[in-house]
């Protein structure tokens, strides 16, 4: 029996669940090109709706998902959006547990190092008051 391997996203797209990264943020090219780069090309269901709710027009949304489901992405697409209209300053990260700031943060350096200085706040780290006043991303925990 032959077996064959279907992703996640093409069981998706079947079902017409999932829409085009470029139609909807088609007024970002820059987003465009950096989801690509993560080989991100479509939207889940839910984050379609909070796009179309009014994310990248600045509305405040509250966003319940499951763990691993692209909440993350969510908040990505809100400070981009801000950075590259520069409506704001500075971005304030909050994650839940230490291990997951220090993931964001390398995560966050490596895609956004060019647009943003990434800091991390996890209580931990002796950082210097000044150096997280001079950060426009800020990965923080709230434990």
């Amino acid at each position: 029996m032959k077996k064959h391997h279907i992703t996640y996203g093409q069981i998706v797209r079947c079902v017409g669940l999932e829409m085009s990264v470029s139609k909807l943020v088609s007024a970002y090219p820059q987003i465009v090109e950096s989801l690509k780069q993560d080989d991100i090309t479509h939207f889940r269901k839910f984050q379609e709706q909070a796009i179309e709710a009014g994310l990248l027009k600045g509305k405040n949304l509250l966003i319940a998902a499951p763990t691993g489901s692209g909440k993350t992405l969510i908040g990505e697409l809100a400070i981009l959006k801000h950075r590259l209209k520069q409506e704001s300053k500075k971005a304030l990260f909050l994650v839940p547990l230490k291990a997951v700031a220090n993931e964001k943060y390398d995560e966050f350096l490596r895609k956004y190092g060019d647009l943003f200085t990434v800091k991390v706040s996890t209580g931990d780290y002796e950082t210097i008051p000044e150096e997280l006043t001079e950060a426009n991303l800020i990965i923080a925990t709230y434990e």
